[in-house]
């Protein structure tokens, strides 16, 4: 998983996170769907 390194990476997985949170006020239904989002786009950077 090198490819998280990228500042482009973190860019998106912060924004997920802060988009997530704000639309779902539950924060572990929230974590859910921010992993999976983050393995569903960290799979075309690994591309």
């Amino acid at each position: 998983m090198y490819y998280i390194f990228f500042p482009q990476m973190w860019i998106i997985l912060i924004r997920m996170l802060f988009c997530t949170t704000l639309l779902l006020k539950t924060p572990p239904f929230s974590m859910v769907k921010f992993f999976q989002n983050a393995f569903y786009y960290s799979s075309f950077f690994s591309q």
